[in-house]
């Protein structure tokens, strides 16, 4: 592991450049910026004064090197000799990476043959593509299509939910970057290839909505995880378990979504989208006070729990509202507002960032209930504000303190989101400044000296816990690993990683689950972030 941690990607010619240094010696404290095919000084500079990080038991310092431009291939160097990776400067450097990560949820796709054309060395025949049982009855229910959730090949509402939505949101950020020839089936069909992939996932959503009740499936698995095995050759029966009300208020939430950003696309789809989330917010208020998802007797897979469904419903709510101009939305949305506490998370469970930000956005919402919409703000912006002071007083300027939990990559992801939404609401520069640490994060700048997505920079993981990667002996680029885990959720991760300090919990192991799987909506917010920066 290297002392010098930086984005081994790279940095943007007018962006903020900076490398984290780990336990150099007290007397090394200059850097210099050097070509890396010269060894050509370009840049001198200091290095702070090194502070004490018991989360990851190192001391940290930094230092900044914006005033280098001149695009090109470099590495740090400190005066005792310490070095860096190799990393570029240039305004296109996360083009390629985009490209990959963005690709992940096609080959991710479930129930159709992925021809050697658009997925190479992970091409494979048809999978899951038999009527599937609903749980406790002899009922088949053809659910084909949507994106395998994670390393195994299980489907799920909640998860699909927030990755489409994170979707949505790199496409009104930056819209420019988001073609229609990213090598999809679908590209050149004249719609960008980021609205043909969500919505490849929302046409399996549909299917998961029980026709008479309104309620959403909660998910599509077999009854265990299959080995690591090509998905076509996975032999668990299908089984789609029972409706759960987070499942259903999502689906609401992005079908309503989904009919603004498809009406001058498909006018027939997104009447469909409407109408459907009509249907699924009608049976989630008559159900709130239904007990969370359990995984029913018999089946250990992936269980997505969630005992609180107010963030969910306030979600559904906002978006309907927006549409139809319904008020008695607007009731809905007031009542659990009441409800709701946390308002910068955006993740599959706590979805009140998603919430905040339909609703902060909305000059609906503003004009008809300007009380609400400027307590909301109030809310949302004084904990982005705890938000980036945590990360001030962070080593790596991320906003963490003391926990890494499953997924913490996505969280740091998801907090780069935050701050773009932040500043879009209320401007400020110090969210644009530390949105972008976000990113450096993942790309290289952590406690573990690793870029966290599959095939980048210099150091990253080449043994995911991803089912298609292990079978065929490569990593699919592109792929966010989950990252660091204190909790030590895997046997793996518990025994190898016990003595390490919590943002160190990270092991490059086929069976650590807890820091090295991968999921589709892990690699949404870093496709979002991707294009915020």
């Amino acid at each position: 592991m290297r002392k010098v941690r930086v984005n081994q990607i790279g940095y943007k010619t007018a962006a903020e450049k900076y490398a984290v240094f780990a336990d150099l010696d007290e007397d090394d404290r200059t850097f210099t910026v050097v070509e890396a095919e010269t060894d050509k000084t370009v840049f001198e500079g200091t290095i702070t004064k090194a502070k004490p990080y018991k989360v990851s038991g190192e001391y940290n310092s930094a230092g900044f090197f914006t005033e280098v431009t001149c695009p090109g291939k470099y590495k740090i160097v400190t005066a005792k000799g310490e070095e860096s990776y190799v990393f570029e400067i240039g305004d296109k450097i996360y083009d390629k990476t985009l490209i990959n990560v963005f690709r992940v949820l096609y080959l991710q796709r479930c129930g159709i043959k992925l021809p050697e054309a658009y997925a190479k060395e992970f091409a494979h025949e048809a999978c899951h593509n038999s009527p599937a049982r609903i749980y406790g009855t002899d009922e088949k229910l053809d659910v084909n299509g949507g994106w395998h959730d994670a390393g195994d090949y299980g489907r799920y509402i909640v998860s699909g939910a927030k990755a489409v939505m994170d979707l949505f949101i790199a496409y009104e950020a930056n819209p420019a970057l988001f073609n229609d020839a990213m090598n999809i089936p679908e590209s050149g069909n004249g719609v960008p290839d980021i609205l043909d992939e969500a919505r490849y996932e929302l046409e399996w959503m549909f299917k998961m909505q029980d026709s008479k009740t309104g309620g959403v499936y909660h998910k599509v698995t077999g009854e265990r995880f299959p080995g690591f095995v090509m998905p076509q050759h996975e032999t668990w029966e299908m089984v789609v378990s029972p409706v759960s009300n987070t499942a259903t208020a999502d689906f609401a939430a992005i079908m309503a979504l989904s009919s603004t950003v498809y009406k001058d696309i498909d006018t027939g789809f997104a009447n469909k989208c409407l109408g459907a989330a009509k249907k699924a917010f009608d049976y989630v208020v008559k159900h709130q006070d239904a007990p969370g998802f359990k995984n029913p007797d018999g089946i250990v897979t992936g269980e997505y729990p969630d005992d609180n469904c107010f963030d969910e419903i306030m979600w559904a709510a906002v978006e309907l509202y927006k549409v139809t101009e319904d008020e008695s939305y607007a009731d809905v949305i007031l009542s659990a507002y009441e409800k709701v506490t946390k308002w910068t998370i955006l993740g599959w469970d706590d979805v009140g960032g998603y919430a905040a930000y339909s609703a902060l956005t909305s000059d609906l919402l503003k004009k008809n209930h300007l009380d609400f919409w400027t307590r909301l703000k109030s809310d949302f912006i004084n904990q982005v504000d705890d938000m980036v002071d945590e990360a001030k007083a962070n080593p790596y300027f991320i906003s963490r303190t003391d926990t890494f939990e499953w997924g913490s990559n996505m969280s740091i992801a998801d907090n780069g989101m935050i701050l773009w939404m932040a500043n879009k609401i209320s401007p400020n520069q110090d969210y644009v400044i530390y949105m972008k640490y976000n990113l450096d994060y993942i790309f290289g700048i952590n406690a573990v000296d690793y870029c966290f997505v599959t095939g980048e920079g210099s150091n990253s993981p080449v043994h995911p816990h991803h089912r298609p990667s292990a079978a065929l002996g490569k990593p699919m680029p592109g792929m966010l690993v989950g990252g660091p885990d204190n909790g030590l959720h895997d046997e793996t991760a518990a025994r190898l990683l016990a003595d390490k300090a919590p943002a160190a919990c990270y092991i490059d192991h086929l069976d650590s689950y807890s820091t090295n799987e991968i999921c589709v909506y892990w690699n949404s917010p870093l496709i979002a972030l991707l294009a915020m920066c």
